[in-house]
């Protein structure tokens, strides 16, 4: 995984700019509420490592870590499948 990674410090003029190249891992799951609604909930936890960098002489490190949660709820257009037409003889 990939993602963009932006260091910045409130107090002291330090920011950097970088791509992260880490690791993501996560799970979710969806109800079907009826025929035509479905609710859903995720949860990802993403790693985009450690970013380095110097500033008058002192090295700082910062790790880019990130806990997402998502919630959706979804509208099924259409009606059930109708059933496969077979021939009798």
């Amino acid at each position: 995984m990939y993602g963009g990674v932006n260091t910045a410090f409130p107090l002291v003029p330090i920011s950097k700019n970088t791509t992260g190249e880490g690791w993501t891992i996560g799970g979710g799951l969806e109800y079907a509420l009826t025929n035509h609604w479905t609710v859903r909930t995720e949860y990802l936890y993403a790693d985009l490592g450690k970013t380095t960098f110097t500033q008058s002489g002192f090295n700082v490190g910062v790790k880019t870590t990130e806990n997402i949660v998502r919630a959706g709820l979804s509208y099924k257009f259409g009606g059930p499948e109708a059933p496969a037409l077979v021939a009798k003889y």
